[in-house]
């Protein structure tokens, strides 16, 4: 996904991507947050999605909130890798490495691994960050619901034309197109 957007040539530029449950991984948010997207998804199962709140203070900090996180950032951890994170989203604005790869690496590497706990850290807060917006900002999900329906339409459209003329418009100008 951050491939497309930060790959893109057109003069379309995007600020805000929406996507299914199913277009998420674990480091979308931070990575399309670093280059200045916003990584907007719909998920499914929201509910579950807010027992993986992470917040700034432990949980009893937050006292009878409705809603709160379930633990606290592991803050020393992002600090100590940060160096490393840098590398890695340097790379990845230099076009060194794309995302896919970048995960790719990062999943074949043991648990332990802790430039990639360092970056799934980063992108839980921003995925939370999300979350409380899409709470609390009924424009953001509309937006995003408006966002999934145009894609959805755009790929019922596609499969009309595959299945019609296998696939191709029978049309020999611009003007007969646009009957």
């Amino acid at each position: 996904m951050f491939d497309l957007l930060y790959n893109n040539t057109s003069d379309i530029r995007p600020q805000l991507h929406s996507t299914d449950t199913h277009g998420t991984n674990q480091v979308n948010y931070w990575t399309l947050y670093a280059f200045s997207y916003q990584f907007a998804p719909r998920y499914r199962d929201f509910h579950k999605k807010l027992a993986g709140l992470v917040g700034s203070h432990a949980p009893g900090h937050y006292g009878k909130w409705l809603v709160k996180p379930l633990r606290k950032s592991n803050d020393e951890l992002i600090i100590r890798e940060w160096p490393a994170v840098q590398r890695i989203m340097a790379s990845l604005g230099q076009k060194q490495v794309s995302q896919a790869t970048l995960v790719r690496k990062l999943s074949s590497y043991k648990r332990q691994n802790q430039t990639k706990k360092a970056l799934w850290e980063l992108d839980s807060l921003c995925r939370t960050r999300h979350i409380l917006q899409f709470i609390n900002d009924v424009d953001l999900r509309q937006s995003i619901q408006k966002a999934l329906n145009r894609g959805e339409a755009y790929h019922r459209l596609r499969r009309a034309i595959a299945f019609v003329n296998a696939g191709k418009l029978r049309v020999h100008n611009e003007a007969e197109q646009q009957l």
